[in-house]
């Protein structure tokens, strides 16, 4: 059973309505079979629907009424009924433009009733005016809250504006209103796949997750966990990762063929506000015409960019800030940017260096600077035994061949 909304494809962006001459259900759609205007199409029709809130007086009662002189207020009413049968009988044409100047006349006349919003809010979609069919549907909304047909105008017009999103709550409070709206469901769909879209992941990726894990958080899990990940780099390249990246990442695709366990996770993996204060960010979706050059100046205008470790062969790279509170705006503002053809997709990193340990790269090492030397085991040379000693025979300590970079930790550039 489908709710009884206009049926309207969206191809891409852009959203069309294809009124038909069988009016029947066309007519109950697009314009509320709830509005006093639309008992003119009924009775012309001759059918009846039981959903509808049109009352069917007797002959005594119109006898009755008919000996009444009409009041102002009966006169707005017979005057906005028939503005919004033109204004639909526009839209069924396509003449979209008249159709919302009658909608709009007929709002003049009886300015609290929410079919009339909803109604010029579709033609205004149809024009590609989703600023002005949104504002629409919030007054459809205010006037009936109860009812779903303006929380589906409005996820109509958040989708136009690519507020993705907002339109899934739009559409989502549609179906807890109607669970049996089939039209809301597959929008809800749709506005979750281009979330993913949005944030980098392939359209046929993003529908397959969405169609198997339901919630943009768990296909996020399942696609993120699938990324290509950095190792460790022997030759000593400065890198805030840790070597056990690549394991991880392993582990996280076989558990990936699973429903995710820890949603929560992700969220954070990929939440502006950098719950965990992580320096650094894993971009991914990196070309090989992306250099490293533009990756300082587009992240550099967040804050200060310690270091670039750019992995075209696995199309990412890692960006390593100087502060915190550069990594969630960034993050915010750069994800699902397109750079070299492709939407960057940016989340932090699994296994992040300790704090500390990236501070220490921030120390100026130039030749200039006295070189720090100091005693291990008594008279062996610390340096010899990690980064490498730049005094060599020189050194007032001793240099063991066999432990020569013993010592030496993974982050550790070698002189």
């Amino acid at each position: 059973m489908k709710c009884c909304i206009v049926h309207s494809k969206l191809n891409g962006d852009s959203f069309s309505a294809q009124p038909t001459d069988e009016r029947e259900e066309e007519e109950e759609d697009f314009l509320d079979p709830n509005s006093a205007f639309v008992s003119v199409a009924v009775s012309k029709n001759k059918r009846s629907c039981n959903t509808t809130a049109i009352s069917h007086m007797d002959r005594s009662q119109r006898t009755s009424n008919a000996r009444k002189p009409p009041d102002a207020e009966d006169l707005a009413v017979t005057e906005s009924e028939r503005l919004a049968v033109e204004g639909y009988n526009a839209a069924s044409r396509e003449e979209y433009t008249e159709a919302v100047d009658y909608f709009t006349k007929a709002i003049r006349f009886v300015h609290n009733d929410h079919r009339f919003y909803g109604n010029r809010s579709f033609c205004y979609c149809q024009l590609g005016q989703y600023t002005k069919a949104l504002k629409d549907a919030d007054k459809a909304i205010m006037f009936a809250p109860q009812n779903p047909k303006g929380y589906y105008r409005r996820g109509e017009a958040l989708r136009g504006l690519k507020q993705y999103k907002q339109a899934e709550e739009a559409f989502e409070r549609v179906v807890q209103l109607d669970e049996d709206c089939d039209d809301a469901k597959q929008e809800l769909e749709t506005v979750k796949i281009q979330q993913l879209v949005e944030m980098g992941f392939v359209e046929d990726q993003a529908f397959a997750a969405v169609q198997q894990y339901g919630t943009v958080q768990a296909a996020v899990e399942v696609l993120t966990a699938e990324s290509p990940a950095a190792s460790f780099n022997s030759s000593g390249c400065e890198i805030y990762y840790s070597d056990e990246e690549e394991e991880n990442f392993v582990s996280s695709s076989a558990a990936a063929s699973q429903t995710p366990q820890v949603i929560g996770k992700t969220a954070k993996k990929m939440d502006p506000t950098n719950p965990e204060g992580h320096l650094s960010l894993w971009v991914g979706n990196i070309t090989q015409s992306v250099s490293e050059k533009q990756l300082i100046e587009m992240f550099s205008r967040f804050g200060v960019v310690l270091s670039v470790r750019l992995l075209p062969e696995k199309f990412c790279a890692f960006i390593n800030f100087r502060d915190k509170s550069a990594p969630g705006p960034a993050m915010k503002h750069l994800q699902g940017k397109n750079m070299g053809g492709e939407r960057l997709l940016i989340r932090y990193p699994n296994n992040p260096v300790p704090e500390q340990i990236v501070l220490k790269r921030t120390v100026p090492t130039g030749m200039n600077q006295a070189k720090l030397t100091g005693p291990v085991n008594g008279d062996e040379c610390h340096f010899w035994r990690t980064t490498g000693c730049a005094f060599g025979n020189k050194c007032r300590y001793k240099h063991m061949k066999e432990n020569k970079g013993i010592d030496r930790k993974p982050w550790q550039k070698t002189v």
